[in-house]
């Protein structure tokens, strides 16, 4: 029998994306003064009609229009959007690229699919996880134990740049994100409802993506001695690494 049930209502995966703003074209000639435009294409919200665009990545990704990005735990909205595959739709930070938050400023640091490397066990599909067992079904001892791995070296690598960065950046090293606890992946060994296993693992995927970003970010800090956001003279735009989800 087929454990991969549902006790709750749920959005199907791609629920919204066609809502406007939606991409009616691409490409346009006008270019602004003093930047190169790498990429873009028009949109239209309320109306009217825009231009999108980037200095710096050659991706194309959605756009999901302006508006805060979800935040790790079960807050209203989230339940609202919940999809069959556990993501969370078009404002999910994890799924694609959102307007830049300041309070988050990591959030464009998370990888895009398929950019994974050999160890990154939270880039992995929450549903492959799960295995039919006699009386229902479990979440693989294997990946349970390969994020208890992956979390304790974030915690790590976290852990060795943060006394860098107390002094010069006090507010993103308080912001950090948090979770997940070791303890709350240790739990998912008790876990035999599949409902219960995907958003507990959606949580503590998109908890430890949330840590490679933002130790992704420190370290750039770190290595670097421009602060682009206190500078007053110009500085060169680089091409972006396009292995990450980036911001609007």
């Amino acid at each position: 029998m087929d454990s991969k049930r549902f006790s709750t209502s749920r959005l199907r995966s791609g629920h919204g994306y066609d809502d406007f703003p939606s991409a009616i074209n691409t490409g346009f000639d006008h270019r602004l003064e003093g930047l190169q435009r790498v990429k873009s294409r028009i949109v239209e919200t309320s109306g009217k009609r825009w231009m999108i665009w980037s200095p710096n990545s050659c991706q194309d990704p959605f756009y999901p229009g302006g508006a805060a990005p979800l935040v790790s735990g079960f807050t209203a909205v989230e339940l609202e959007q919940r999809r069959c595959d556990g993501h969370c739709g078009r404002y999910d930070a994890a799924q694609n690229p959102q307007p830049y938050a300041k309070d988050m400023p990591w959030l464009g640091f998370i990888k895009r699919d398929g950019e994974r490397n050999v160890g990154e066990v939270e880039y992995e599909s929450v549903m492959s996880a799960w295995y039919e067992t006699e009386g229902g079904g479990q979440i693989e001892e294997t990946h349970v134990s390969t994020l208890l791995i992956r979390n304790q070296e974030m915690e790590d690598f976290i852990g060795h740049v943060v006394p860098q960065l107390l002094s010069s950046h006090p507010a993103l090293c308080s912001q950090r994100p948090k979770p997940p606890r070791q303890q709350d992946i240790e739990r998912l060994r008790d876990v035999q409802d599949y409902e219960e296993a995907l958003d507990r693992l959606v949580h503590i995927h998109r908890g430890i993506k949330e840590k490679q970003a933002w130790y992704t970010l420190a370290r750039l800090r770190v290595e670097t001695s421009v602060n682009r956001e206190s500078s007053s003279s110009p500085v060169p735009i680089p091409l972006a690494d396009d292995a990450y989800l980036g911001t609007w």
